[in-house]
């Protein structure tokens, strides 16, 4: 309707589906410059606005590196787009101050950057405390021989899974060397003495430990953790899969979806290829306040809008519904607008933008077409 003209350019199905989510991700990026401004601006994305409690957990990849020592670490939830706030709780080991032991603190984080993090180290008023934290959105490199080199590993090239043949229970991680060549690994509660596991698995190698596994996995290139929590031992396996530990009891948790980012689904928040990592520091000492949670508020990557051609050519409207209020719809439908305009060198681009701009800019903020997208 909007661009019902003469010479009005030509929109094809698969041009309309890359235009509509770029224009929501455009529209997003500068309501967030200028976020929580006024009342306007948090209705405009409070659909995305959401809150998380995460579990940190301290860092063993710099053990000896005494700057790195006590840097706690948290995965950011997977439909995470931009951070809003952060809220640090400690536990209160022993008594100090007027702290009491087993006492709840809680101290707002600030962002830490990069260029700044080397100026407070050692600036006793901005220094990492515990009641000075920072957060800070970092990812690690613990290889020595190919520091940039992306060891992440490729999801669909091994896979895990929980077989119980006879009475003992066995994990089974597969990877694919070639076509013809599968590689077992069993942990069995009982000596491997099976007689229907040596038949169905003849070259599986047994392993007693999460220890003894990540070194079958590293010696077959596959990148594995092994984590302490409490008195459970922890096992990631690229990012994908999570395997529990607890006395004899042995568990394995999907972390993720193993998604397409080449064929998208609709109503899926495609946001993030791989983790986001985020750092708690707040010094080098943590035997009095303990990292026990971390609060944040965050803002959702939006879901993926696609239209198909059934939904062009049925009678009644089957296309996907906008998880945005109405009014939302028609700013983003104006971005949308504009970016077809300037793909077929409209000239009426020219007098689009002010004509359609709905919204007063809020005061002391720069205008949509200056900010940055």
């Amino acid at each position: 309707m909007e661009l019902n003209k003469v010479n009005a350019p030509s929109l094809l199905l698969e041009d309309y589906n890359y235009f509509i989510n770029k224009a929501i991700n455009q529209y997003i990026n500068k309501i967030y410059n200028t976020y929580e401004l006024n009342q306007q601006r948090t209705d405009d994305i409070r659909v995305l606005k959401s809150s998380a409690v995460l579990i940190p957990q301290l860092n063993n990849d710099f053990v000896d590196a005494y700057l790195y020592s006590k840097v706690y670490e948290v995965d950011l939830p997977d439909d995470y787009f931009h951070i809003s706030s952060c809220i640090v709780e400690y536990k209160v080991q022993s008594r100090y101050k007027c702290y009491k032991n087993g006492e709840t603190v809680l101290f707002g984080a600030k962002r830490l950057t990069a260029d700044i993090h080397s100026q407070i180290i050692n600036n006793f008023y901005m220094r990492p405390s515990y009641k000075n934290p920072y957060f800070y959105i970092n990812n690690v490199t613990v290889n020595p021989v190919f520091p940039t080199e992306d060891s992440q590993e490729s999801l669909s090239r091994f896979k895990v899974e929980v077989i119980t043949p006879g009475n003992g229970t066995k994990l089974f991680i597969q990877k694919d060397i070639n076509p013809v060549n599968i590689l077992e690994f069993v942990h069995n509660l009982d000596p491997l003495d099976d007689e229907e596991l040596r038949v169905l698995f003849p070259n599986a190698k047994q392993f007693s430990t999460l220890s003894e596994l990540k070194t079958l996995l590293t010696e077959l290139g596959i990148s594995a953790n092994v984590k302490q929590v409490g008195q459970n031992e922890e096992l990631y396996i690229s990012d994908v899969y999570k395997v529990w530990k607890q006395g004899a009891l042995l568990e394995i948790t999907q972390l993720g979806a193993i998604i397409d980012l080449v064929n998208k689904e609709a109503q899926k928040r495609y946001g993030n290829r791989s983790k986001v990592r985020m750092e708690i520091r707040y010094g080098l000492d943590d035997k009095t306040f303990k990292i026990n949670k971390i609060y944040i508020d965050y803002i959702k990557t939006p879901q993926y809008v696609i239209l198909s051609q059934q939904d062009v050519d049925n009678v009644e409207d089957s296309s996907q519904k906008l998880e945005f209020p109405d009014y939302v719809c028609y700013e983003i439908l104006n971005e949308l607008v504009m970016l077809l305009m300037e793909n077929a060198s409209d000239p009426r681009l020219q007098t689009n933008i002010p004509t359609h701009q709905s919204i007063a800019n809020p005061a002391g903020a720069a205008s949509p077409n200056q900010q940055k997208n």
